[in-house]
């Protein structure tokens, strides 16, 4: 998903939380999963598959990390712009060996985020924007969320109607 503006990422990140907190108000399901609607929702992987999806994941706790305590470390920039490639490297070949479903729909717009992230927090650093990445950021870690849901099979019908909304914009 491509968005021009953090702002506009916010938005978008602040109405699928509502649609979720509604979802979950009006369901009466507050944690039990629907297995039925999961069923779908992860077309066949192998185990390998979901091992390299979750090192690609493990990489960007790593990222967020660094994210995190930008504030306290003036390198924070070129050391996430690094942790990012190597996530990438790794991303690139596990994307395109999956099979077309929502774990990999997510796995790139996901990594999407992240790189988004990157881009917004160097304009910051050069004074070519205002805006700031944290909205960019959180819509990353929203995409990984669910994604390691989807991974575990434990999607809540609430948040498989967040990724019927985020397929609708992908489009």
């Amino acid at each position: 998903m491509k968005l021009t503006s953090p702002i506009l990422t916010l938005v978008s990140v602040c109405l699928l939380w509502l649609a979720f907190v509604l979802g979950c108000a009006s369901s009466g399901n507050l944690g039990r999963p629907d297995t039925n609607a999961n069923v779908d929702r992860l077309a066949p992987l192998t185990q390998e598959q979901k091992a390299d999806v979750l090192s690609v994941l493990k990489g960007t706790d790593e990222v967020d990390a660094i994210y995190d305590r930008r504030a306290k470390k003036g390198d924070s920039l070129a050391l996430y712009a690094g942790k990012y490639e190597q996530v990438h490297e790794k991303f690139e070949p596990i994307y395109s060996s999956l099979p077309k479903n929502d774990a990999r729909m997510m796995l790139y717009n996901m990594m999407e985020a992240y790189q988004n992230v990157g881009s917004v927090w160097l304009g910051n650093v050069q004074g070519k924007t205002k805006e700031s990445p944290d909205a960019t950021m959180v819509a990353a870690r929203l995409r990984k969320t669910l994604l390691k849901k989807i991974l575990d099979g434990s999607l809540k019908p609430e948040e498989i109607k967040i990724l019927e909304m985020l397929r609708q914009q992908d489009k």
